[in-house]
C-alpha cells in the first residue's frame, strides 16, 4: 500500500490500492441505488471477482441495470415487492409522531387486561412499595398528587404519549392553569416535575429535548394502584379500564381515524417513501379527523393524475403533496436545499447561516430569549418531522447540536431541484459537465451555458473534479444575482478554479446578498475591487481560496452577518473588523492571520457576534472576549497562561460551546493549575486539546461538576503525570487521545460504568503502560480504538473481546508478539482489525 494519505491518490493509484486490498480478503460489497450501467462497469473493473472470494449486492430502480448484472454473473434477479396493506399501515403508524396514533389504538385493546394487572400488582407488594414510595408521594405538592396517582391506570411498561397524558390529566380535572401559563403548558410542567422527581421516566424526546413519551416504573405503578383503590379516586377511569374504553379529550373518533388512515396508505400502493412522506404530513395534523380527510382527498386527486404512469413518477406525484402542504415560511427553506448536490452531507450550522442571510428567518420570527439560530433549528426540525429531510448524527456532538449534517432521499432531492427551477427560485450547475479545453488539455475552463441568462436570481455551482480550471466564462452575462455559491464537494478544499476581476459583473448584481467562492485562486491574490461596493451583502465566504489580503472596502459593508476567512494560506487584515457592528459570525484561518501594522486584532465593539473561530492569542486580543456579550460559540488557540485564564474564566451566560487548544504553556505553578481546575468546571467547555504543556505534576483529578459537557479531550506531549481512570468519570466524554505522556501508572483499569459515552480512544507512545484491564460495562459505546507505539503494553484487554459496539481496532508500530496476539484473539466478526507498520498510517 502507498504510504501517502488516501485523499491525495489519483484515480489510477486509488483503483490499484483498492484492488490489492480486496485480492487478499473475502469481501461483501453493497452498492445501493445504482442509476447507470456505466457506474457499475467502472466499479466492476477494479473488483477481483475472478478469485471467487468476493460477493456484490446491488440495488437499483432500473431493471435493465439489474438484468445486465445478473447476465454477467449468472445470478438471479430479485424483484423487491411492494409493501402489503398490513405492512403499509404499520409503517404509517411508525411514521406518526412517537407512534401517537398506534399508541392510542393499542391502548384500547390493552386496557381490557388492566383489571387483571391491577389485582396481580397488589399481591403482597403494596406494603413494601408504600414504604419506599410513600415518603415521596406525601411530600408532593397538592397539584401534583392527582397527576401522579393517575399513572396507575396505564398497563405495565406501557409507553405513554406525553400529549395524550396531559390531555387526560386536564379532562380529569387534575390540572389548573398557573399564572401566565395555559392549562396545556401547566400540564406539561407537571409531567416534567414528576420526571425530575424520578416518579416518571421520560423515554422519548424530540430534537429540542422536549419529552414526547414516558413510562411508569412497575413498582411506582403498583403504589399508584393501591392509592386509587384506597381513596376511590379516578373512579371513572378505573371503570373504563374494566370495559376497555378510554376516551381522550374532544370528540376524536379513533376508529374513524384508523379507517381514513388505511384508505390513505392504500393509495400509496405499497411504496415506502410515499408512506413516510404522507406520515410526515399527518404527524402535524394530530387528532384532526377533517384534516386527515382533506389529505385523503388531495391524495385521491394526485392518484388520478398518476394513473397509468411508471412507479417513479407516481412517487414523485405523491411527494409533491408534501411540498404543497408546507407552510409559506418553510417553502423557501426547503427549496434552498437544491443548491447542494445529491448525497451531499449538508452542514447544518452553515445552512442556518445561509437561511438567515437570505432573509428566510428574520428578527420578527424569534420569541423572547430566542435567537435566530433557534428559529432556524425549529424550521429544520419541522422539515425533519415531515420526513422531507434526514438528520445525520455528528461524529461527536455537543450541548448545542447533536446532529452535524443533514440530507435527503434522492427522490426528494429531485423534487426539490425541479421545484426550485420551476419556480425560478434557484439554479444548480454541476461544473464537471461544463468543463472545456479551450487552448489545451491543461488549460481547461468552466463555461456557463447561455441558457442561464437572467432567469435565476440564485446560482449554485458544485465543483467535483481534480484538475484545475483556469477560469470561468459566461458569468459576466448573468444579471440580477441575489446569491452566488461556488463550492467544492471533495474531502479537502484545494484551489481548483481561477477567478478574475471580470468573472462576475457586480454592477448588474448590486443586490447580491450571498457570495460564496470556495477553493478559488483569485487573480493576483486579491478580491475583485467592486466586491466592496455590495452594500447588501450578508454572507461572504472565501473558505479554501487563495487570497493574500482583505481590502478595506469589505469593512464598509453595513449588513454583513457572516465573514468566513478560512483561506488556503495566511491572510493579511486591517485592524478594523471591530467596526463591523452587525457581524454575527466570524471564521478566521486556523493557521493564523497577519494584522497590518503589527498590532493584535481587536474585537471589542462586536456586540452582536455569536460565532468566533479560530482566534490565536499571539495575533488577537484575547482580553476582548468577555466583552462579546452575544457570543455563543468560541474556538480559540492560546499560548500563555494568562490568555487561557481569560478564556476559561469567561462568565458569559450566552456561551454554550468553547473549544480550547492550549499550546506550549508552562502550567507548573499552583496558580496556573488552579486556573485550569476552575476552567474545567465551565459548562460551555466542549473540546480541550493540550500540546506540549508543562504541568509539573498530575493532571487534575475529577470532582463533581467537572467537564460536565466535555466531548473531546486530547493531551499531546505534555510533561506531567496522568491518571487515565479519572477520565472515565467525565459524563459526556466521547473522544480521548493520550499521546506521549511522561508519567503514568504501569497498570490501568477501566472500571465498570466508566467512560459511559466514549466512542473513540487513542493511546500513543505511552512508555510506562504495561497492563490495561477493562471491566464489564466500561466503555459501552466504544467504536474505534488506536494503539500505537506503546512498546511495553502486554496485550489488548480481554474485556474488549465482548464489546458489542467496537467496530474498528488499529494496531500500529507495536512489537511483533503483541500484533500476533491481537490477530489470534477471537473478536466479533463486525470488528475490523488493522495491524499496520507506522509508515502505512492512513485511513481507508
Amino acid at each position: 500500500m502507498p504510504s501517502k494519505d488516501i485523499s491525495s491518490l489519483n484515480y489510477d493509484e486509488l483503483t490499484n490500492t483498492v484492488r490489492k486490498c480486496l485480492e487478499k480478503e473475502k469481501f461483501l460489497l453493497v452498492l445501493d441505488d445504482v442509476w447507470s450501467v456505466g457506474a457499475w462497469e467502472d466499479i466492476k473493473a477494479i473488483l477481483p471477482l475472478e478469485n471467487g472470494e468476493g460477493k456484490v449486492l446491488i440495488t437499483t430502480q432500473e431493471k435493465n441495470i439489474g438484468k445486465r448484472c445478473i447476465n454477467e454473473a449468472n445470478e438471479t434477479l430479485h424483484n423487491l415487492g411492494f409493501l402489503s396493506i398490513y405492512q403499509s399501515w404499520e409503517l404509517l403508524q411508525y411514521c406518526l409522531e412517537d407512534q401517537l396514533m398506534k399508541s392510542q389504538l393499542n391502548l384500547m385493546h390493552e386496557l381490557e387486561m388492566m383489571s387483571q394487572s391491577v389485582s396481580e400488582a397488589l399481591q403482597n407488594r403494596v406494603t413494601r412499595i408504600a414504604e419506599v414510595v410513600g415518603l415521596s408521594y406525601h411530600r408532593l405538592p397538592n397539584y401534583l398528587r392527582g397527576c401522579f396517582i393517575f399513572l396507575g391506570v396505564f398497563p405495565e411498561d406501557y409507553e405513554i404519549p406525553a400529549k395524550m397524558l396531559c390531555e387526560l390529566w386536564i379532562s380529569e380535572g387534575f390540572v389548573l392553569p398557573r399564572q401566565g401559563r395555559s392549562i396545556e403548558k401547566s400540564a406539561e410542567e407537571n409531567m416534567n416535575d414528576l420526571i425530575r422527581r424520578n416518579l416518571l421516566e421520560g423515554v422519548k424526546t424530540n430534537l429540542m429535548g422536549k419529552v414526547k413519551a414516558c413510562r411508569v416504573n412497575a413498582m411506582i405503578r403498583a403504589f399508584c394502584i393501591s392509592i386509587i383503590k384506597e381513596e376511590n379516586i379516578c373512579e371513572e377511569v378505573r371503570q373504563s379500564s374494566e370495559t376497555g374504553e378510554l376516551e381522550t379529550s374532544g370528540d376524536t373518533d379513533l376508529k374513524s381515524l384508523e379507517y381514513v388512515g388505511r384508505e390513505i396508505v392504500s393509495k400509496c400502493e405499497g411504496l415506502p417513501l410515499s408512506i413516510c412522506v404522507i406520515g410526515g404530513i399527518l404527524r402535524l395534523k394530530e387528532y384532526d379527523l377533517p384534516e386527515w380527510k382533506k389529505v385523503n382527498a388531495n391524495m385521491q386527486s394526485y392518484s388520478r393524475h398518476g394513473e397509468g404512469v411508471e412507479d417513479y413518477k407516481r412517487v414523485k406525484q405523491m411527494l409533491e403533496l408534501s411540498y404543497d402542504a408546507l407552510p409559506y415560511y418553510l417553502k423557501p427553506c426547503f427549496l434552498y436545499l437544491a443548491c447542494f448536490p445529491e448525497d451531499h452531507n449538508i452542514d447544518i450550522e452553515r445552512l442556518y447561516l445561509l437561511w438567515m442571510a437570505e432573509g428566510f428567518i428574520s428578527d420578527q420570527d424569534n420569541g423572547p430569549n430566542e435567537t435566530l439560530r433557534d428559529v432556524a433549528q425549529g424550521y429544520l426540525t419541522e422539515l425533519v418531522m415531515r420526513c422531507m429531510v434526514q438528520l445525520r448524527k455528528d461524529r461527536s456532538y455537543s450541548s448545542l447540536n447533536k446532529f452535524g449534517t443533514c440530507g435527503f432521499h434522492i427522490s426528494m432531492h429531485d423534487l426539490c431541484s425541479s421545484k426550485a427551477e420551476e419556480e425560478k427560485f434557484l439554479k444548480r450547475i454541476d461544473a464537471s459537465k461544463y468543463l472545456a479545453d479551450i487552448f489545451s488539455p491543461t488549460q481547461r475552463r468552466l463555461v456557463i451555458p447561455p441558457s442561464i441568462g437572467n432567469s435565476e436570481s440564485r446560482l449554485a455551482i458544485n465543483c467535483d473534479f481534480e484538475r484545475k480550471a483556469s477560469g470561468i466564462d459566461g458569468l459576466e452575462e448573468v444579471k440580477g444575482l441575489r446569491s452566488f455559491i461556488l463550492f467544492q464537494n471533495g474531502l479537502s478544499l484545494s484551489t481548483n478554479i481561477g477567478f478574475k476581476e471580470s468573472t462576475i459583473d457586480f454592477k448588474t448584481s448590486q443586490y447580491l446578498r450571498i457570495f460564496v467562492v470556495e477553493g478559488c485562486e483569485f487573480e493576483g491574490g486579491k478580491l475583485p475591487v467592486k466586491l466592496g461596493e455590495l452594500i447588501h451583502l450578508r454572507y461572504l465566504s472565501l473558505h479554501g481560496s487563495e487570497v493574500g489580503e482583505l481590502p478595506k472596502s469589505i469593512y464598509n459593508m453595513p449588513y454583513l452577518q457572516t465573514l468566513d476567512l478560512r483561506v488556503h494560506e495566511r491572510i493579511r487584515l486591517s485592524n478594523v473588523i471591530c467596526k463591523m457592528k452587525r457581524l454575527k459570525h466570524l471564521f478566521l484561518p486556523f493557521h493564523d492571520i497577519e494584522v497590518i501594522g503589527g498590532e493584535k486584532l481587536r474585537l471589542d465593539g462586536l456586540h452582536e457576534l455569536e460565532t468566533l473561530e479560530w482566534i490565536n492569542s499571539e495575533t488577537t486580543c484575547i482580553a476582548d472576549i468577555p466583552k462579546l456579550i452575544s457570543l455563543q460559540t468560541l474556538r480559540v488557540r492560546v499560548r500563555d497562561a494568562d490568555s487561557m485564564s481569560i478564556v476559561l474564566s469567561n462568565k458569559n451566560s450566552q456561551l454554550s460551546v468553547t473549544c480550547l487548544q492550549v499550546e506550549l504553556c508552562d502550567l507548573s505553578s499552583e496558580k496556573d493549575m488552579e486556573v485550569l481546575n476552575e476552567g474545567l468546571m465551565s459548562p460551555s467547555l466542549v473540546t480541550l486539546r493540550m500540546f506540549e504543556c508543562n504541568m509539573n505534576g498530575s493532571f487534575l483529578y475529577y470532582k463533581q461538576g467537572m467537564c460536565e459537557n466535555l466531548v473531546t479531550l486530547e493531551l499531546h506531549n505534555c510533561k506531567g503525570k496522568v491518571d487515565m481512570e479519572e477520565f472515565g468519570k467525565y459524563p459526556m466524554l466521547q473522544e480521548l487521545t493520550v499521546y506521549d505522556f511522561v508519567k503514568m501508572a504501569e497498570t490501568i483499569t477501566f472500571r465498570s460504568n466508566s467512560f459511559p459515552q466514549l466512542e473513540r480512544l487513542e493511546l500513543v507512545r505511552l512508555q510506562d503502560l504495561k497492563k490495561w484491564e477493562v471491566e464489564k460495562g466500561a466503555m459501552p459505546k466504544l467504536t474505534s480504538l488506536l494503539i500505537k507505539e506503546c512498546p511495553n503494553l502486554e496485550k489488548v484487554p480481554d474485556g474488549l473481546r465482548f464489546s458489542s459496539s467496537l467496530r474498528q481496532m488499529r494496531i500500529m508500530n507495536m512489537p511483533r508478539e503483541f500484533s500476533e496476539r491481537v490477530k489470534e484473539e477471537d473478536y466479533a466478526s463486525f470488528v475490523v482489525i488493522r495491524v499496520l507498520p507506522d509508515e502505512e498510517n492512513f485511513w481507508l
